[in-house]
């Protein structure tokens, strides 16, 4: 009598690149990751995040300074005790093979659903674009600016029934079955 297991396989959940730097989450659940690999032309090198429950992974640059991790993990943080989507961002030590953590965020203005990292307001620094989800069931949109100590959400769309889904980091979206292009007018959020 034989008895087959099966075999967990590791797959890319999420994963993006700029320049020579790519970032791959893995993992062998199909929504959460548990290592986060790192590849440049000179090294290779995976960390374990696996209590994190990361999802998705951008590169960023939030103050002109070096590149940052944008991580969108599902977990506590010390400040709002109970699992939801969160966005973390670090900085690669690349000598000691590790992240840095630049800023964790316990929350943001609404329950998040999803987001990218552009720069929506073009001064040469990515915005956390988050979708989020409000009270009464409506989604909006809200850009968030690094501050030097945290994040201002100096931009929104209106709210609107229709989850969005964010095809690129270039702020192509999708609502229903129609491909869309955000950018900021007065203030707002807006798509075309």
């Amino acid at each position: 009598m034989f008895i087959l297991t099966g075999c967990s396989k590791t797959r890319v959940i999420d994963f993006d690149e700029s320049g020579d730097l790519k970032v791959q989450v893995l993992g062998t659940d199909k929504t959460f990751g548990e290592k986060i690999q790192i590849t440049t032309k000179d090294q290779d090198f995976k960390i374990d995040v696996k209590g994190m429950n990361p999802w998705k992974i951008e590169i960023c640059n939030i103050d002109g300074g070096d590149l940052e991790l944008a991580i969108g993990v599902y977990k506590e943080s010390p400040h709002h005790r109970e699992k939801a989507k969160r966005v973390f961002l670090y900085n690669i030590d690349y000598k000691k093979k590790r992240l840095q953590p630049k800023i964790r965020i316990s929350r943001l203005n609404n329950p998040l659903e999803d987001f990218i990292m552009k720069d929506i307001d073009e001064n040469g620094q990515d915005n956390i674009i988050a979708l989020e989800k409000l009270k009464d069931g409506t989604y909006q949109l809200a850009a968030y600016k690094w501050t030097n100590f945290s994040f201002d959400r100096p931009y929104t769309s209106e709210n609107f029934l229709e989850k969005i889904i964010f095809l690129d980091k270039d702020g192509r979206i999708q609502i229903g079955e129609e491909e869309k292009n955000l950018y900021l007018q007065g203030g707002q959020i807006l798509w075309k």
